[in-house]
């Protein structure tokens, strides 16, 4: 009897420890970066700059509610720079708004034209429409990635 509790209190303990070493592996083996967003070719240094990072699948690049993260950031001498931490490593693309009569939205004509400055990562060439994901996406890979995006106007 005592033989068969303690060969019990050893399979607990073992699968126990085998649980917690996994949770741990798993945890630690995802790789966190800091993104820093370079912004430049503003206008003017009207109003503040909003940012969006996207993950694939998410609405890009018109559906900030889908964003993984957003943030702002004055414009100061037509450049900002928006920091975003602990972003895990994978693939992204970042759009960008100059909001620059402070309504939090982007201000488009009665053709759905942006009225306000805007950017895209890999600073995309716009023709007709706004871009797919694939022609924005970047790689985070490392513990730090730049990102420059440069304002265009319509």
């Amino acid at each position: 009897m005592k033989r068969i509790s303690a060969l019990i209190l050893l399979m607990f303990l073992l699968t126990t420890y085998g649980m917690a070493e996994n949770s741990e592996t798993t945890s630690s083996d995802k790789k966190l970066s800091k993104v820093i967003v370079k912004i430049s070719k503003f206008e003017n240094s009207e109003g503040v700059v909003f940012c969006h990072i996207y993950q694939p699948n998410k609405g890009f690049p018109t559906e900030s509610k889908n964003a993984m993260k957003w943030d702002s950031s004055s414009v100061c001498n037509e450049k900002a720079t928006i920091i975003f931490d602990s972003i895990p490593y994978g693939t992204y693309a970042i759009t960008t708004h100059h909001d620059e009569n402070l309504n939090i939205k982007m201000d488009r004509n009665w053709l759905g034209m942006p009225k306000e400055g805007f950017g895209i990562s890999n600073n995309v060439k716009i023709v007709l429409s706004a871009p797919d994901f694939d022609e924005c996406k970047f790689e985070v890979d490392s513990s730090e990635t730049v990102v420059e995006i440069f304002m265009k106007y319509i």
